[in-house]
């Protein structure tokens, strides 16, 4: 054998050997890999079991109300009776096992993708509707009293299991939004078809009509009747919504009425810097009564309002109880329920309006966690507040004032009138 020959022979042995070493693993690697598709029911079973798991492992103290059997059992009879479920079924049933912890901070966040096209709100005697869009014009400024033939109230009754509250206030708030989820009705069997709707409403004078409404998408924008656009010509706590904070100084009535809608630093103008503009219009001119307005306020950093606090407490003109009032209401929650209440145990101030949507003493400072298939998220409470002595569900004004429609529609506000009139 010539020299060349031996060198490819051993050149030809060395690669077959190298083949017999990595040639099956090779053939392992390049063969495409079958992964059994799961079923929808498995994936809710195992988003169920990650709930089930994560939730109590993550909250401060998920079982302060709720038991643990009772919460055990709940689940096992959702994975029993995922077959038979719809997913909206499904997660109405989540949304009421994570409600029944009783914590309002910790709740499943689903957003729908259609809904009935009407703005509801609750007021003294009843939900109305305040806006829509023309097709549904006749609707307007008119009671519901029936979905598919059900009696609101009953139709509430039903949405409070699935709706994370502590109170009737918070009910109140959160009620007239839920109705509108046209899946969420779907999911608990108010309606019977997902898109699709008999609402009843009255008459001026107390006549029912009934009214087919079909949903729509929630991508789509529609043409609502009601615009908000020119705000001058509403009431001073449905004027600059869209910030967190802003004053108004009424001459006539010698009053300075500060609206504070959100525990958030405005872009541009610190806290501090706004409280300076505030005292500065209080110094320079005639003020007998001062206003903080904290009824459309849902939460934030509660340290935010400490300038204001510390002004207030070091003015002893405006410290007394018919000087200086508080407006609260349903939507005052979170960390704005720490500044009501500092105001109410640290000044003079009186509280009026409505009952506040969150408790004095309650969890908070939340975080989320998302399911792995659904991909919903559930936020869920970190610490424990305590604030008040006395652990009531609200915190009650001092003297009650609730809109009516009637308010609503002639654009008053009968809760700082009644402060003016004092």
């Amino acid at each position: 054998m010539k020299p060349t020959d031996k060198k490819s022979y051993f050149f030809v042995l060395i690669c077959v050997f190298l083949l017999s070493l990595t040639g099956p693993a090779l053939s392992q690697q390049s063969a495409p890999v079958q992964h059994e598709e799961k079923s929808r029911v498995q994936k809710w079973q195992e988003d169920i079991d990650e709930m089930a798991s994560e939730l109590p492992k993550r909250h401060k103290n998920l079982f302060f109300q709720l038991t643990k059997s009772t919460f055990k059992q709940e689940i096992q009879n959702l994975k029993k009776d995922l077959p038979d479920l719809s997913d909206e079924e499904i997660i109405w049933r989540l949304s009421c096992i994570v409600a029944s912890a009783g914590d309002s901070h910790t709740s499943l966040r689903y957003q729908t993708k259609i809904a009935f096209p009407f703005t509801l709100y609750w007021f003294q005697k009843g939900i109305y509707a305040i806006n829509t869009v023309p097709e549904y014009k006749h609707i307007l400024n008119r009671r519901l009293v029936k979905i598919n033939n059900k009696p609101i109230e009953k139709v509430v009754e039903t949405l409070k299991k699935g709706i994370s509250h502590e109170n009737e206030a918070q009910i109140k708030s959160s009620a007239p939004y839920f109705i509108a989820m046209a899946e969420y009705l779907y999911g608990a069997h108010v309606i019977e078809e997902k898109d699709k709707a008999n609402f009843t409403f009255e008459m001026e004078k107390g006549k029912p009509f009934d009214v087919h409404m079909e949903a729509i998408s929630l991508k789509t924008k529609p043409e609502w009747i009601v615009s908000n656009e020119n705000e001058e010509n509403l009431p001073l706590y449905r004027q600059n919504r869209d910030k967190p904070y802003s004053f108004t100084y009424l001459k006539n009535e010698k009053t300075i009425y500060v609206l504070y809608n959100s525990c958030r630093m405005m872009k541009g103008k610190l806290f501090k810097d706004f409280v300076m503009e505030v005292f500065e219009q209080v110094d320079n001119n005639p003020v007998e009564q001062f206003v903080v307005d904290l009824r459309n306020n849902g939460g934030g950093n509660s340290m935010i309002f400490y300038p204001m606090l510390k002004e207030l407490k070091e003015r002893e003109k405006l410290n007394q109880k018919d000087n200086l009032f508080v407006i609260v209401g349903r939507r005052t929650f979170s960390s704005a329920i720490l500044n009501a209440l500092q105001m109410k145990n640290q000044t003079n101030a009186t509280l009026i309006g409505e009952p506040t949507g969150g408790k004095p003493n309650h969890f908070g400072e939340i975080k989320y966690f998302q399911l792995s298939n659904s991909r919903l998220h559930i936020s869920y409470s970190t610490k424990y507040f305590s604030f008040s002595q006395q652990d009531t569900d609200s915190i009650y004004p001092d003297i009650t004032v609730e809109i009516s429609i009637e308010d609503y529609l002639s654009k008053k506000d009968p809760v700082l009138e009644k402060i003016l009139k004092r």
